[in-house]
């Protein structure tokens, strides 16, 4: 039986709960002190930096730039970058007009600084070449008519006239145009008799019955890098440093991560899972680990010859090259690694 004494107790219970309600809610309205305020942790909201890149093209030393795009290193850099797939001189063109903010380094961004473009090379991302000659099977050198490269003035041309000239070959340059698949379909057609590739089609030409006649590592004018206007290095060279290290980081992420690179070279190169695929990717990965560099700068010699390369007019013979002089001034136009400096 409940009593008059019980009633009035639960009762007083009740009033006890809703006055402390109502107290913890006048607490939780009431504004916070500048005091109480600065020693709570605030969230702030972080904008990326939009940038654009053009003409990366998708061949084995601009890899990197793919990796960080695909692992977020971009965005962990606080950027947000698009490519722009364009040719050369589009892309050059572009990044002068302000339509974009970098582009891959190439003999015509180099060619453009010594002519007084204001553009400059700020980081590359190896110095030496991944291109091999393969050639069809039981061709050796000397017996070499045709061969393949990608286009006039470009990395593979030199290495195609510099083979041509140390061998005393017979050969002719055959131009095949940048995709990869022209230089294979060439091979199998036997319209040239080699082409200079690189991985993982080497590897896959060689499964195929191919030879490789001829590495080209020791070639330095084919850096990959990437090149922006002075103007971005003078008045933005923050989010010049954050692009640097995002592939920087994505150079690291290589050679700790052996899997997954492996699985992003196949998405990469658009290759299906199988056998010859996998053996292609494995020997591409085992290459690539020596190959790509997290220093960012060029030896010397390699930008003696990028600068060699860049001023022959003609270029016809590797001799044109070779003649070149190269001035203090002359590297001071094209390369720019300051950057790198303050890492």
């Amino acid at each position: 039986m409940i009593t008059s004494k019980k009633i009035w107790t639960l009762a007083g219970i009740v009033l006890a709960l809703l006055v402390l309600t109502a107290i913890v809610i006048e607490l939780a309205e009431k504004p916070k002190t500048a005091e109480e305020q600065a020693g709570e942790p605030t969230e702030v909201a972080t904008e990326l930096m939009e940038i654009k890149i053009a003409n990366v093209p998708k061949i084995f030393p601009y890899f990197p730039l793919f990796v960080a795009q695909q692992k977020d290193l971009f965005e962990a850099n606080g950027l947000m970058a698009e490519f722009e797939q364009m040719e050369t001189a589009d892309a050059l063109k572009a990044l002068v007009e302000k339509e974009v903010d970098y582009m891959s380094s190439s003999p015509l961004t180099s060619k453009a600084s010594l002519e007084g473009t204001p553009i400059k090379a700020i980081v590359a991302f190896a110095d030496g070449s991944p291109y091999s000659l393969v050639a069809q099977p039981g061709l050796e050198l000397k017996d070499l008519k045709t061969i393949g490269a990608s286009s006039l003035y470009s990395g593979p041309h030199y290495q195609a006239i510099k083979l041509i000239e140390e061998n005393n070959i017979p050969a002719t340059v055959s131009f095949l145009g940048n995709d990869p698949t022209q230089h294979i379909t060439a091979l199998f057609e036997a319209s040239v008799d080699g082409a200079i590739i690189a991985p993982p089609y080497v590897f896959l030409l060689q499964e195929d019955g191919f030879v490789v006649l001829e590495s080209f590592s020791d070639v330095r004018i084919l850096f990959s890098g990437l090149t922006t206007r002075d103007e971005k290095i003078k008045d933005n060279p923050e989010e010049a440093e954050k692009i640097i290290e995002s592939v920087q980081s994505a150079v690291e992420f290589i050679r700790t991560n052996p899997q997954e690179t492996k699985d992003l070279l196949f998405e990469f190169f658009e290759l299906e899972k199988n056998e010859k695929n996998e053996k292609a990717v494995e020997d591409t990965y085992l290459s690539m680990k020596g190959y790509f560099s997290t220093e960012g700068t060029l030896d010397e010699e390699t930008i003696e010859e990028v600068i060699q390369f860049a001023k022959t007019e003609q270029f016809t013979s590797f001799k044109d090259v070779k003649n070149q002089s190269v001035s203090p001034e002359d590297i001071a136009k094209v390369f720019d690694f300051s950057l790198l400096e303050e890492e």
